[in-house]
């Protein structure tokens, strides 16, 4: 997408900004200010970049995009080998630290490769999710797990574990000295990698922030006790993620907050530079207009709404179940939209009725509902256990995001391509072959994944360049229709008289072809019309 200057805009009928969330319950996006009746104008922003994750990876079968190595998902081509680089040299740094002050645990410097592999278990991991890693590599009946044997010794997994390092640990004594000073940093340990990633993460894609805790109960001055998070103990992250997929980076354009950050001052200064803002306030914060007018009655009822105009900022009070208040840059106070509500009526009886809403609130609840799905996504598979230093678990945290946004730049190459996307689940199998296969001539991972896709009963005896789709795309249909669909009767059942109906075809050939356990007509077809041409 070309780069363009911010252009003041009266209106932005055909172009719509790329959403993604901020903070606590938040969000970021392109900008505009507004009134009653009066769009607000908006600052132009189109980033250089384009939305979607570009790979050099071309293929007709899902097969051959859903493999994006962790470390391709770090890189910008240098960016994979500096992330490695700095993970390997500060770990044999710090191994070669604590040997020279007496420790004797068995150690060879860890390369790339032994990084990737390393990698690879810390996947497996999450998939399997054992009481203790060392069970691994288990022998007896109840722990068999042939895969963490295949790809490195259990002892060295455990020493690369215990030395892993992430900065640089002759840096690491002198931030140290700092303690208790102006100059020292509490997060030293994870800048250099935590800098690298983010980096990464920004450069393959403009999203469409969000609170992340890692739930740690190390002895550390910025953990912090959350009443009301299901992890009360741990790091508190502020990450970026996109409002519609997940995908975590570090920037947007308007800022869509909770009354945790809403503030007149703030707001302001945003908008100075260009940035919108809307959210929830709190009305005992400084700068909340004290005036009466135009306020709401004690008795209003559902529907009632009340707007100030304070220079940029619009501030609204909206009658819903309860009262709420809202300070926005970007919106006017009402549209004509309404939502529904059940309302009493006066027989008992509950009815369904049209309640008008102010813009900022419809916009707020339309952005701030997919603020969890990074943290939903990570939570699934997720890679972090008992570590011996607060900072490593925070590393298993970094891995985890990695992945999560690997795997979602895989679902938009794929719906890009028009292929059904893997879920997480197998993506993240595939990956730990992949990394444990790094190195090697012939990857055995790829194979292994293949032999386990579920198509393959189907594909097993296809004609060679013959392959099924789907008739229709069922990518956006309600899950209820995705089996039954843009149904089309198989060719050759009615050859044979039978009338059966399939929801598959070969793609090159155009011609439905059932795809069941009991009736393969796609390679009966295929075979019938072979024999004709010979």
């Amino acid at each position: 997408m070309e780069d363009e200057k911010r252009l003041p805009m009266v209106e932005r009928a055909s172009r719509t900004p790329k959403t993604a969330l901020l903070g606590l319950s938040g969000f970021l996006e392109l900008l505009g200010l507004g009134f009653q009746g009066i769009t607000p104008f908006s600052f132009l922003l189109i980033p250089v970049m384009s939305l979607l994750f570009h790979h050099p990876l071309q293929s007709q079968y899902f097969l051959e995009v859903l493999v994006l190595l962790l470390a391709e998902i770090l890189q910008l081509n240098s960016t994979c080998t500096d992330v490695l680089k700095l993970l390997c040299d500060n770990t044999n740094g710090n191994a070669a630290r604590k040997h020279a002050q007496g420790l004797h645990t068995p150690w060879s410097d860890v390369d790339a490769e032994d990084m990737l592999k390393y990698l690879s278990i810390v996947l497996y991991l999450g998939l399997v999710k054992p009481s203790a890693a060392r069970d691994l590599w288990r022998k007896d009946r109840l722990h068999n797990h042939p895969f963490p044997c295949s790809v490195m010794p259990g002892y060295r997994y455990e020493a690369i574990g215990a030395f892993l390092h992430m900065s640089d640990t002759t840096a690491d004594a002198i931030n140290d000295q700092l303690k208790g000073q102006a100059g020292y940093d509490g997060l030293f340990h994870l800048k250099p990698l935590h800098d690298q990633i983010l980096t990464a993460c920004r450069a393959y894609y403009h999203p469409h922030r969000n609170l992340a805790m890692v739930a740690s109960k190390a002895r550390h001055g910025m953990k912090q006790y959350l009443k009301e998070k299901p992890t009360k103990w741990g790091f508190k992250l502020f990450v970026l993620a996109d409002s519609k997929t997940g995908y975590t980076c570090d920037f947007s354009y308007h800022v869509f907050v909770d009354n945790f950050y809403t503030s007149s001052a703030l707001f302001r200064h945003l908008h100075r530079i260009h940035y919108g803002a809307c959210g929830t306030i709190r009305e005992n914060r400084i700068g909340f207009p004290k005036t009466k007018v135009n306020s709401l009655p004690k008795k209003a009822v559902r529907g009632d709404m009340r707007w100030i105009r304070d220079g940029p900022l619009l501030y609204v009070k909206w009658k819903d179940t309860r009262e709420v208040s809202m300070c926005s840059s970007i919106h006017k106070a009402y549209s004509g939209k309404s939502v529904q509500r059940r309302a009493k009526n006066p027989d008992g009886t509950w009815a369904r009725r049209a309640v008008t809403i102010p813009e900022p609130v419809l916009e707020y609840n339309k952005y701030m509902g997919g603020v969890d799905l990074s943290d939903a996504l990570i939570k699934y598979f997720s890679v972090t256990q008992k570590c011996r230093h607060w900072y490593n678990k925070l590393f298993l945290h970094f891995v985890d995001i990695a992945v999560v946004n690997s795997y979602i730049l895989h679902k938009e190459m794929a719906l890009e391509k028009q292929h059904k996307p893997i879920t997480q689940k197998l993506f993240r199998e595939t990956l730990c072959l992949q990394l444990a296969d790094c190195g090697k001539e012939s990857p055995e991972g790829e194979m292994e994944m293949a032999a386990a896709q579920p198509q393959e009963a189907a594909m097993e005896q296809r004609p060679e360049g013959c392959f099924p789709v789907a008739v229709t795309d069922v990518s956006n249909t309600d899950p209820r229709e995705k089996a039954t669909k843009g149904r089309k009767y198989c060719v050759h059942c009615l050859s044979l008289k039978r009338r059966n109906k399939t929801i598959f075809k070969c793609r090159p050939c155009d011609v439905p072809l059932c795809i069941i356990a009991d009736r393969l007509c796609f390679t009966e077809w295929h075979d019938l019309r072979s024999r004709q041409a010979l």
